[in-house]
């Protein structure tokens, strides 16, 4: 049985997808960036390794940025388009930005499996 810090030492240090009945989280690495004047924006479709019986609700979160050192740093990580399969998550800088990579992990819950606040695993 895998603890709460477990997990979050996982996100931390990078894992491959890790599953549980209640859980699944995993980590998405953009593409490197070519600066042409305008900022990025990197659309990642992610699968579930296993299908959720309901909707999950996603935490997503940086974990990683390489950018210019010079410019400000504006980058943000979406989720949208969830589903019992998977969701879209999308890197996008703006203005002067100049983001080369970024990495975000995330972890996606099925809450109508929680009976538990307390303990999302196990």
């Amino acid at each position: 049985m895998k603890s709460l810090s477990s997990i979050i030492v996982c996100l931390l240090l990078g894992c491959a997808p890790y599953v549980t009945a209640k859980c699944q989280l995993g980590q998405v690495a953009s593409a490197y960036c070519q600066h042409n004047g305008t900022p990025c924006n990197w659309v990642h479709e992610v699968k579930f390794p296993i299908r959720f019986d309901f909707t999950p609700t996603i935490f997503a979160s940086l974990a990683g940025i390489d950018a210019r050192s010079d410019r400000n740093l504006r980058l943000q990580a979406l989720v949208s388009k969830v589903t019992q399969a998977g969701f879209t998550l999308t890197f996008s800088s703006w203005a002067d930005t100049h983001v080369y990579h970024a990495m975000a992990t995330w972890i996606a819950c099925d809450e109508q499996q929680i009976t538990d606040k307390e303990s999302l695993v196990g």
